[in-house]
């Protein structure tokens, strides 16, 4: 009796549930359309001609830096403003302090790797390991604050 009663009350969805699936759903379909956006920049690059894309010494087309950029620009920017009204209050305080969390790593990261750099003690800062430093904390605080 007690089964058929839990399953009555999973069958009926309120309107609180219904928006909640919607805005899942908007979320999921906006983070798919990026990473086809991502999928697509990657693409080009590799297609690109040259032995290695971030190494070729001839660099890439100005016109194909250009759109990549532009193409970034608005896909981080566009896509940023997009999921964050499709994200509730407590998610977006979260995002906030893994952002805060990783721009912290990175702003602590960079001029420590300059300084001793300068004195001799390090490589020159690498523009990839820094990037993967920010993603990587970004990541990281993201989950501990997902799952905290």
């Amino acid at each position: 009796m007690m089964a058929r009663r839990v399953k009555a009350d999973l069958a009926e969805v309120g309107e609180g549930e219904r928006l909640e699936q919607a805005r899942n759903s908007r979320k999921a379909w906006l983070l798919i359309a990026l990473m086809a956006v991502g999928g697509l920049i990657g693409f080009v690059v590799a297609m690109s001609g040259g032995k290695d894309p971030f190494t070729d010494p001839d660099g890439w087309p100005p016109a194909m830096a250009i759109g990549i950029a532009i193409l970034f620009v608005a896909a981080t920017v566009g896509g940023g403003l997009i999921l964050a009204r499709q994200t509730d209050e407590v998610q977006l305080l979260a995002q906030y302090k893994a952002v805060a969390f990783a721009a912290l790593a990175y702003v602590l990261a960079y001029p420590i790797w300059f300084c001793l750099w300068m004195g001799g003690l390090a490589p020159e800062p690498m523009h990839g390991a820094l990037f993967a430093i920010f993603w990587l904390s970004l990541a990281g605080a993201s989950l501990f604050y997902r799952v905290r």
